[in-house]
């Protein structure tokens, strides 16, 4: 009898979980063991970036979910998504640069 508790290897193979995690003033920031990030911000929107599909999917303050690929994101008329896009990209230039100096 197999024991319930136990994961098979299949299950340990496609489990997810948070490899960092970084908090600022005004969102959450989760990146994943599948490359996956996931951005929740205090306003309540919410997106979540997929490189192995080159898509980004946003969930704006009001709950409307919009897609768009990576490359032309910050080209959408959603001024709310390229503003939350932006601080992202400057928490991301941040610890770029903190890391070069660091090394």
């Amino acid at each position: 009898m197999k024991d319930l508790a136990s994961p098979s290897e299949r299950d340990l193979e496609t489990l997810v979980f948070v490899k960092k995690y970084l908090q600022t003033k005004y969102c959450d920031l989760f990146h994943l063991n599948n490359s996956r990030i996931i951005a929740k911000f205090r306003d309540k929107a919410e997106f979540r970036i997929d490189p192995k599909k080159n898509l980004l999917q946003y969930i704006g303050t009001e709950g409307a979910l919009e897609e768009h690929p990576i490359s032309s994101a910050l080209n959408c008329s959603n001024l709310e998504l390229i503003r939350h896009l932006k601080h992202v990209h400057e928490v991301f230039k941040w610890l770029l640069d903190a890391s070069k100096n660091n090394q």
